[in-house]
């Protein structure tokens, strides 16, 4: 923390504690009739990853921003919020994530967002450099997951943003792959755990706080780059 090794007071598993899972979809006129099929994916992802206690809400951006389903644990009514979605719009990345963070508020729970997008920033208000601190601030786990067409290249942005959130970026390129990545998110969110130490008086309230965890050569690990004391 901050360059300086700390003893762990103490170490637990977060797999039974809920959690607030918000997924964000790219509604832009580019997705087309991916839009359809990903709404459904997401349905399957919500399935398989709320248990008891947990709760998820269904957002969306073109050139606007859609609450389709606020924060719920009921599966049936975020499976109506993701029926009947039309693609058409701008893609306004940036300023739809920056608004995706600010739902949140009011959430005491475990927090991720997973957003699905097939392009890159169109036209938003905020750069990228006013993405990543809220999302910090906020203490949100990102997972952006680029669909890509032949040939093309996804924002590599988004990937900055996953590693600094403790998150991670996926790339794929049809709904079968789409699929695996939603489980792969949800493996992960069920296998987090809680790390607890002591910073000195001197050290609190002097802003974000710089955080390198390091593990066993054969274990692999993400987290939190920074936060806010």
């Amino acid at each position: 923390d901050g360059g300086r090794e700390r003893h762990l007071v103490r170490l637990e598993s977060l797999a039974n504690l809920p959690m607030s899972v918000a997924v964000l979809m790219d509604l832009s006129s580019s997705m087309g009739r991916l839009a359809r099929l990903a709404a459904e994916s997401a349905e399957r992802f919500f399935e398989n990853v709320l248990i008891d206690g947990d709760v998820a809400s269904l957002l969306a951006f073109n050139d606007d921003f859609h609450r389709l389903v606020p924060f719920t644990g009921d599966i049936d009514e975020l499976r109506l919020g993701a029926s009947g979605l039309q693609a058409l719009g701008s893609t306004r990345l940036y300023d739809g994530i920056v608004w995706a963070l600010s739902q949140f508020s009011g959430q005491d729970n475990r927090r991720a967002l997973v957003i699905l997008s097939d392009g890159a920033d169109v036209h938003s208000d905020f750069p990228f450099e006013q993405v990543v601190a809220p999302a910090v601030e906020a203490a949100v786990v990102v997972y952006p997951i680029s669909i890509v067409r032949s040939r093309e290249e996804p924002p590599h942005s988004l990937a900055r943003l996953a590693q600094r959130t403790g998150g991670a970026r996926f790339v794929v390129s049809s709904i079968a792959e789409l699929d695996r990545a939603y489980a792969r998110i949800a493996a992960e969110l069920r296998s987090q755990y809680l790390l607890v130490y002591e910073l000195e008086g001197g050290e609190l309230g002097l802003g974000p706080r710089a955080v390198d965890v390091v593990v066993r050569e054969d274990l692999e690990t993400r987290n939190l780059h920074g936060y806010y004391p």
